[in-house]
């Protein structure tokens, strides 16, 4: 509270020129008779504060100044009260008046209570102001929110009362940009602007009433809710001492007294001219009747003064008046016809009007010379002429009342700071303090108030530059608003843009995906079950923000909605980049959240489009993802990176779902990646919608499936497939040669150097048991999961995802095919269709397209037609097109397997031979292995590595023509065979060899041995089981790869009915 103890202590010193009050006094000494005209002045000035008989609400503050310092001189006199009441001015009737008046300003943003200036007066009274708690006891002098309705009704009043009346006037044009009207019209429209620049006025007092006593009461420290030790003292009185009720008010009011200024503004030029029709017409009718009559009286007095003076004014303001004569009775009566004049009289002629009556009624022998009907017709027209001179001066009447740059200044208390502040935020600037609080605000239509705040700065900019006339002022104006007003539009941008980006969200889930979310969200958190739905804001009240291409601002122009679609541009790509990191942070999962977001992006960019001119989404689309000439895209990148180093690494592919699985065990450590920070705040529009959307796509996180595929490609494009399908070319051919090869030469060395099948009548259990034997260092070979296996199902993933790259690309294809060949005179039918609802569809639902060619060639534009052509042959190469990548990755394969060691491990013929060396017979050991661990499921080959190996070993052997062998020589196969044969020729075998009897000791000891009398053990049929089970899927695969390269396969002919297009005949005549 010292600070503003010294600021009004230095605002009084100012507020009191010393010498000059000092030196009045000492003048007015020297003949005690001159403090009468004080007192006059005094009883003059509190007449007018009294009656109101002003319009500019600054004017009241000028005369309550005026008041003060009159009733300093008169501090001192002798029986003051007793004087003061013989003028008609008692102490008690200046303390009505003071009490509206509780801060009074100087200049600028110097600001004084009265109380302290009455207190230096020295006046021997208790005045109101004295009370330390007079604002509590008088609470509607700052309560400015009850005034709000009052004022809105008056606005609409104002605005409807005056559009009336110009609408029903009946008004010619004139020269200098004027207008004829009719007096009685001008009389109306007179009236209503003058009672209008009145309520103006009164609106503009209020608000600088409050800004004023704010100013002189800030907010207590102790009423502070942060730390008071660092709050500034002039933050007190401006940032934290307005409610937001107050700012709400306060807002309203801004932009009703700055509406109503454009609103008269446009129709200025008709308000004076019926201002200016009136008072001449006024002036006139006194001067022709009035006047006149005194004047021929005049003729005939004796006082010389008193007939000079009416001479004076009949021939000074006397206008040339068309005389019409009455022939009707013998008196002759004065009848005139004024001109039309759309200018009053000067200035000048209606001072000296106004000012020679009042000397005429002031004289002494007034009475003898001035009849009572001439008394009252003249102070009838000095009360009627009392507000013609702030009239006349119509344009500056109305800027004086709605001019609010006082909210502005703030330097006097950056001088009073000591050099503590050389400049306040903006955070401390009233305007600033009004715009951010409407920004935050929710109430409907409080955004549409943001852009008249700004005209604060308008008026102190003016102010600034034709009174004050300084030039770092200016300056310090210019550069707070520039900064506004760039805040202004990132807030109001951002705004727009959160509106915008929610509704799109919310419209994308429906209420009943909304209800089914929120249960289960609120399973987890049951703060979700106060929330009936998911809540985002409506953009309507923005609607006409959006509109602005054109607004005025520090005399110039800018275009609003230009500043506004660069912002919105900012906030997409932000946007658009956040959910490409977010993207970056998970894994191949999130590619199908990915592809919504950029979809509801784009519909957000559609809807902001409808307002603002925004470049195609694809371009921004491309700028974020830095699509360049020779450079792979960052969602690209991103997702090959997926695919390569994880999907095909650590996921396990099942035939039956058609889906990848992570893996159980990984072998393969996942890149380490530093996770970006995000802002989800810019992915999202709210934490609720955050927690629905992530919720509803977690269905997606446990698989990555042909969904994801589909996303893929329609992330990256035909180019982006292309690209991947290169770069898993490249892996898989540098796998061929080195992790492949590698393995293969060692399971080849670990086979048996000949090898025949044993007769079936080993039995089931004496086959398993010898396989088991024979092939016991490859089994029990350390790596044959975390190498061989996983490497083969490395490379049979990288064929599966090829495989679902290009379904994808087939099924995006195969969609917009669907949806364009009718246009194209092509048209789908069901199977189960009958022939009459097919006619239907034919002849009704596809007549349209083949209407256009009624149509005259030059009645499609060139651009269309073009585009049309383009798009018509895409589909018909689309349709001839039959080459797969798929089918090509075999001849890939083939050709990087042309090397001398693929050569040695190929079967030469279509025999079976006794070479253990090929691979068709290492695939099956390996096949055999698998088998041996399918009955424990959650150690099983095919629980950690999926259908991949089984994909990747037998790619191999069709790529080098071994799948006819393969399928005779297969181990499982072969078992599986034994097991089928009839139980009563079923013969055990005794093993007479000591080595064998050695190994069957060592092997058996880790599986049980076969029962008496020719039974499968428990186990073995376990074993049984999952030799058929892996069987059935290697012949899957076998007719698959036998299918997709027409091997084995006969051509088996599709019948497709096509239905021609209709042919319109016309009827004959």
């Amino acid at each position: 509270m010292e600070f503003f103890e010294q600021f009004s202590n230095l605002s009084m010193f100012l507020a009191q020129p010393l010498e000059i009050i000092n030196m009045l006094k000492e003048s007015l000494n020297l003949d005690p008779q001159r403090y009468k005209i004080i007192y006059k002045v005094l009883a003059l000035y509190a007449n007018i504060l009294e009656n109101r008989l002003f319009i500019d609400p600054h004017r009241r503050f000028e005369i309550v100044r005026i008041l003060l310092g009159c009733l300093t001189i008169l501090a001192h006199q002798k029986n003051l009260v007793s004087k003061l009441e013989s003028h008609k001015v008692s102490l008690g009737r200046l303390d009505k008046l003071f009490k509206e008046t509780p801060a009074i300003p100087l200049v600028g943003d110097m600001i004084s209570q009265a109380s302290h200036l009455l207190k230096r007066t020295g006046i021997n009274f208790e005045f109101s102001l004295f009370d330390s708690h007079f604002l509590q006891k008088n609470p509607g002098l700052l309560n400015i929110v009850e005034t709000i309705p009052e004022i809105q009704n008056q606005y609409l009043g104002i605005i409807s009362e005056i559009l009336s009346l110009l609408n029903s006037s009946t008004i010619s044009q004139s020269h200098h940009g004027l207008f004829h009207i009719s007096p009685s019209d001008a009389a109306k429209i007179f009236s209503c602007t003058e009672k209008s620049l009145r309520t103006i006025g009164k609106w503009s007092y209020t608000l600088h009433q409050l800004f004023f006593c704010k100013m002189v009461h800030p907010l207590p420290r102790s009423a502070y809710q942060g730390d008071p030790d660092e709050v500034d003292d002039y933050s007190l009185a401006a940032r934290y001492n307005y409610s937001p009720v107050e700012k709400s008010a306060i807002s309203r009011i801004v932009f009703m007294l700055k509406s109503m200024y454009k609103f008269v503004k446009r129709h200025e030029n008709l308000i004076v001219s019926a201002i200016n029709v009136h008072i001449y017409t006024v002036f006139q009718h006194f001067i022709q009747t009035t006047i006149n009559q005194m004047y021929q009286k005049s003729k005939k007095s004796k006082a010389a003064v008193f007939a000079t003076v009416i001479e004076v004014l009949k021939n000074v303001c006397s206008d040339t008046v068309q005389i019409i004569e009455s022939q009707k009775t013998k008196k002759q009566e004065r009848n005139y016809s004024l001109p039309q004049r759309s200018s009053s009289p000067l200035s000048t002629q209606l001072y000296l009007t106004r000012t020679m009556l009042e000397m005429l009624l002031s004289m002494k022998d007034a009475k003898k010379f001035i009849e009572g009907t001439f008394a009252t017709q003249i102070q009838a027209f000095l009360n009627e002429t009392i507000m013609f001179t702030d009239m006349m001066d119509f344009s500056r009447c109305l800027d004086e009342c709605t001019r609010l740059d006082t909210l502005w200044f703030k330097d006097f208390y950056i001088e009073v700071s000591a050099g503590k502040h050389i400049q306040y935020p903006i955070q401390d600037s009233i305007p600033w303090i009004m715009i951010e609080h409407l920004l935050n605000n929710t109430e409907p239509n409080s955004a549409e108030f943001l852009l008249y705040l700004t005209g604060i700065y308008d008026d102190a900019a003016d102010y600034i530059l034709h009174r004050l006339k300084v030039r770092h002022l200016y300056d310090e104006v210019v550069s707070e608003s520039q900064l506004v007003f760039k805040q202004l539009c990132y807030h109001l941008g951002l705004r727009i843009y959160s509106t915008r980006r929610a509704e799109t969200f919310s419209c994308l889930l429906n209420k009943t995906l909304k209800n089914l979310i929120y249960r289960r969200l609120a399973a987890v958190d049951p703060q979700y079950l106060s929330d009936a739905s998911i809540s985002f804001q409506t953009y309507q009240h923005l609607n006409n923000l959006c509109k602005q291409r054109s607004i005025q601002f520090l005399g110039g122009r800018i275009n609003l909605n230009a500043m506004l679609s660069q912002r919105l541009l900012m906030n997409i790509k932000e946007s658009l980049k956040n959910c490409i990191t977010y993207f970056e942070n998970q894994d191949i999962h999130g590619v199908i959240l990915l592809s919504s977001l950029l979809d509801v992006y784009r519909e957000t960019h559609a809807n902001l489009s409808l307002d603002f001119d925004l470049p195609p989404y694809e371009v921004i689309l491309n700028e974020v993802n830095g699509r360049l000439p020779g450079y792979l895209p960052i969602i690209t990148h991103l997702i090959l990176r997926y695919l390569v180093g994880d999907l095909a690494q650590n996921y396990s592919y099942s035939m039956v779902t058609e889906r990848f699985v992570r893996s159980p065990q990984v072998f393969t450590k996942k890149p380490t990646s530093h996770h970006k920070p995000v802002n989800m705040m810019l992915i999202y529009p709210s934490k609720a919608m955050g927690h629905a959307f992530n919720d509803h796509h977690s269905l997606y996180s446990q698989f990555v499936g042909m969904e994801h595929f589909v996303e893929i490609f329609k992330l990256v494009g035909y180019s982006g497939f292309v690209a991947i399908i290169e770069e898993i070319k490249k892996c898989i051919a540098y796998s061929l040669v080195t992790t492949i090869k590698d393995y293969i030469v060692v399971l080849r060395k670990a086979m048996p150097v000949k090898f025949i099948l044993p007769p079936a009548t080993y039995g089931p259990n004496g086959l398993i048991e010898f396989f088991f034997t024979l092939f016991e260092s490859i089994i029990s070979y350390e790596q044959m999961k975390s190498g061989v296996l996983h490497n083969f199902r490395i490379l049979g993933n990288y064929f599966l995802i090829i495989y679902m790259l290009e379904r994808a690309v087939y099924f995006q294809e195969s969609r917009g095919l669907f949806l364009t060949t009718p246009l194209a005179g092509v048209f789908t039918t069901e199977s189960g269709e009958g022939a009459s609802d097919q006619k239907v569809a034919t002849n009704f639902e596809f007549i349209k397209p083949f209407v256009f060619e009624r149509f005259p060639k030059n009645s499609i534009p060139e651009s269309v037609d073009t585009l049309f052509k383009k798009a018509n042959a895409l589909n018909q190469e689309k349709l001839c097109c039959g080459l797969s990548v798929f089918v090509s990755l075999f001849e890939f394969v083939s050709q990087n397997m042309n090397d001398s060691f693929w050569k040695d491990i190929n079967s030469q013929s279509d025999t079976i031979s006794q070479d253990c060396g090929e691979l068709h017979r290492i695939m099956s050991v390996i096949f055999y292995n698998m088998s041996l661990s399918l009955h424990d499921p959650a150690l099983s080959a095919e629980h950690i590595f999926g259908d991949g190996v089984m994909f990747g070993g037998l790619f191999l052997v069709v790529a080098l023509g071994q799948e006819d062998v393969a399928e005779i020589s297969d181990i499982c196969s072969y078992t599986i065979s034994s097991s089928e044969i009839d139980s009563e020729i079923y013969t055990s075998m005794q093993f007479t060899s000591g080595t064998m009897k050695s190994t069957m000791k060592y092997t058996m000891k880790r599986s049980p041995r076969d029962v008496p009398g020719g039974e499968i053990t428990d186990v073995n049929k376990k074993i049984l089981a999952s030799m058929k089970h892996l069987v059935s899927k290697r012949r899957t695969i076998l007719k698959f790869f036998a299918d997709t390269l027409l091997h084995r396969s006969k051509s088996t002919s599709v019948s497709v009915r096509c239905f021609h297009p209709p042919i319109f005949i016309p009827p004959s005549k």
